[in-house]
C-alpha cells in the first residue's frame, strides 16, 4: 500500500520574515527579489512564459502578455513606463505626461471633448475627415495672438455684421458701388 502525505499550507498568524523576504499578517509578500514562473491575477496569467507542454527546458511556450486581462489597475503614487530606464510615460496626480525621446503620433484619439486644456505644436495639419466632408477648425470667441500667414488667400464664407469683421471682396465691392450711387459719383 503506498503512502499518503498530506501537506499543509505555509500559515503565519503573526507574519513571517526571512532575512530575504517577509510575509505580513495580511499575506503580503516584500522581498529583495522574487523570482517565478508565472504570475496569476484572478487564476488569469498576468506576467510569466505560459509552457505549451509540461516538458522542462524546452524553451518552448509563449510570453504572457501582462495587461490583455486588467480590467481596472490602481497606482497609489505616479506610474512610470520606462523605455532604456527613460521615463516615457508618466501618470501623476491625475496628469498624463508623455516624453518620447523621438517624434511620436496620438492616431484615432478625441482630446479634451468634455474639459479642454492648452495645447502648444509647430505645426498643426488639418485634414478632410474620414467621411471626406471638409475640414473645420472651430474658434468660437478665440483671440489669435502675434501674426498669421496664410501660404492660400483664406476665404469667408459668411457677411459681417459688425465693423472689424473679416468679409469678402465681393462685399466690399458692392458696398462701395451702392455707396458710390448714393453718393452720385
Amino acid at each position: 500500500m503506498a503512502a499518503v502525505v498530506n501537506t499543509k499550507k505555509f500559515k503565519s498568524e503573526q507574519g513571517f520574515e526571512s532575512p530575504k523576504f517577509t510575509v505580513d499578517i495580511n499575506g503580503r509578500l516584500t522581498s529583495e527579489i522574487l523570482n517565478v514562473k508565472q504570475i496569476l491575477l484572478n487564476g488569469v496569467p498576468f506576467v510569466g512564459q505560459v509552457d505549451d507542454d509540461d516538458d522542462e527546458g524546452d524553451g518552448g511556450g509563449e510570453v504572457a502578455n501582462p495587461f490583455e486581462n486588467i480590467a481596472d489597475l490602481s497606482v497609489n503614487t505616479t506610474f512610470n513606463v520606462k523605455q532604456s530606464n527613460v521615463s516615457v510615460l508618466s501618470v501623476a496626480g491625475g496628469i498624463i505626461t508623455a516624453n518620447s525621446p523621438t517624434t511620436g503620433s496620438i492616431d484615432n484619439m478625441d482630446i479634451g471633448q468634455t474639459t479642454p486644456g492648452q495645447a502648444k505644436f509647430y505645426e498643426l495639419d488639418i485634414v478632410a475627415s474620414p467621411d471626406s466632408t471638409a475640414a473645420v477648425l472651430n474658434a468660437d470667441g478665440a483671440t489669435f495672438n502675434g501674426g498669421i500667414t496664410f501660404t492660400n488667400s483664406p476665404s469667408v464664407s459668411v457677411a459681417p455684421t459688425t465693423n472689424n469683421h473679416v468679409t469678402t471682396k465681393s462685399y466690399v465691392d458692392s458696398q462701395a458701388i451702392a455707396l458710390s450711387i448714393a453718393l452720385g459719383v
